[in-house]
Parts: C-alpha cells; sequence; structure tokens
C-alpha cells in the first residue's frame, strides 16, 4: 500500500537548473555583493525534514554574517572557500534575549576553516558564521560553490 505523504518526488541538477532563475529578494542584503547564485535544491514541496541550497559565491563574495537553529553542512563542490566561525549564540526561550558563549576551548575566535572541492565541515546551531569565496583562488578562478544542508525548521535565520 503506498504511503501519500503529499511531497514531490522529483529529480533535480545542481548545475543545470530548469529555466532562468532570479534572484529572489529574500536574499537581498545577505551576501556580501550581488555575485552568487543560489539555488533551493530540496524544497518544503520536497522534504518536510531538510532544506539544501547549491550556492555559487564569485568574485570574493560571503553570506553575511549569520546563525542557525540548526546545525548546517556545507559540501565544497568547486573551487576554494573560507567558513568563518566566530562564537556561540544561544537564544534564550523567551526568544527575545540571547546568551553569548565562546568557542570551545582550545578554539581561536575567530576560526577559520578553509574548503576545497569535496570537503565537509558541520557548522552547530547557533555559531555566529559566514562562508564563501576567497578573493583570489590560486586555481585562477574566483569562484566557489558549496552544497549547504540543515534540518528544516520554522525559526528564521538570524542575519547581522
Amino acid at each position: 500500500m503506498a504511503c501519500d505523504t503529499g511531497l514531490l518526488l522529483e529529480k533535480k541538477n545542481i548545475y543545470y537548473p530548469p529555466g532562468h532563475e532570479k534572484k529572489e529578494e529574500k536574499y537581498q542584503g545577505k551576501f556580501t555583493n550581488d555575485d552568487f547564485d543560489i539555488r533551493e535544491i530540496v524544497d518544503a514541496n520536497t522534504s518536510q525534514e531538510q532544506e539544501v541550497y547549491y550556492v555559487i559565491f564569485k568574485n570574493g563574495c560571503k553570506t553575511r554574517p549569520h546563525i542557525h537553529a540548526t546545525d548546517q553542512t556545507l559540501v565544497a563542490v568547486k573551487g576554494k572557500g573560507i567558513v568563518v566561525l566566530v562564537q556561540k549564540i544561544e537564544i534564550n526561550s523567551d526568544g527575545r534575549s540571547a546568551i553569548i558563549k565562546p568557542l570551545p576551548e582550545g578554539s581561536s575566535s575567530p576560526f577559520v576553516i578553509e574548503l576545497y572541492e569535496g570537503d565537509v565541515v558541520c557548522v552547530p546551531a547557533g555559531i555566529l558564521h559566514w562562508h564563501g569565496a576567497f578573493e583570489n583562488n590560486s586555481n585562477g578562478s574566483d569562484h566557489f560553490s558549496h552544497l549547504a544542508m540543515r534540518m528544516r525548521t520554522d525559526a528564521e535565520t538570524i542575519w547581522f
């Protein structure tokens, strides 16, 4: 007996999106410049549990500092990129205040991770961070792309 979840089962390709994609307004001001492309690969119509984005950063573009309510896994696909972790911010149960905690002992703040093709890093929930392309990659390309995966939640990402 088949289970009807109401979700769509569809195949998508990170390299060849269907048709022309326009940058949504919701991404404006969340990157250091407009030299990025972002594609939602797994959306709410496809999965109730997870979200997956394919992001291409160009010309040194990076995200602005932000925190997520759930862990975020980044998988480097092309080029050389960077992830910078700053500090842990725990949102209080009232949703209106937060506690800032240092990164775990032994880590320096900011904690910088260079990403190369195939590298995977998990940014824990509540860690203030940003990620994107280096200004000038040694391979002559200033493009960096990654998959960004998180558990779907109603809590919005907090941008700084």
